[in-house]
């Protein structure tokens, strides 16, 4: 009888570790699920980031391109101007 209780006893107690481990196994899961989805979403973020600041860069080379431009059109018009007087 002692055996007997020592064997079911044994049995409960491997079944309570099966249940738990499995648990943890998935919380594990869910928590690397988790990880995995806030690095996409870092991943994403950052890359928006990255292109937000290619477009301000190529914004301001086109301003500054552009002013340029603008500049040495009004430069060549007065060399045209002065050139023309003389």
């Amino acid at each position: 009888m002692a055996i007997e209780n020592s064997l079911y006893t044994l049995k409960e107690k491997l079944s309570f570790e099966h249940e738990y481990n499995q648990r943890c196994l998935q919380e594990f899961e869910s928590l690397e699920k988790i990880q995995h989805d806030s690095n996409n979403h870092f991943n994403k973020t950052e890359f928006e980031n990255i292109i937000e600041k290619i477009r301000l860069v190529f914004y301001y080379l086109k301003y500054n391109q552009k002013k340029t431009l603008f500049l040495l059109v009004k430069i060549i018009r007065n060399i045209v101007k002065f050139n023309y007087r003389n």
